[in-house]
């Protein structure tokens, strides 16, 4: 959580607890999104920390769904 570039918790320009509450949950919710990308990287034989996959998934210029 603290590395800016991947998820991190700050900086938080909130000032009500509602919002507060809110940021801290799609901060949580990033940290599995992210822990899950290397879990299943992992299980295809991909091993790669959460910086690397994002910067390899920034490459991704075109997605297609069925």
């Amino acid at each position: 959580m603290k590395d800016p570039k991947v998820v991190s918790f700050s900086p938080m320009f909130h000032w009500t607890d509602h919002k507060i509450r809110v940021h801290a949950f799609y901060c949580v919710l990033a940290l599995m999104v992210a822990r899950l990308m290397v879990r299943e990287a992992d299980r295809h034989g991909v091993h790669l920390s959460v910086r690397e996959l994002l910067d390899r998934l920034g490459e991704v210029q075109e997605t297609v769904l069925l």
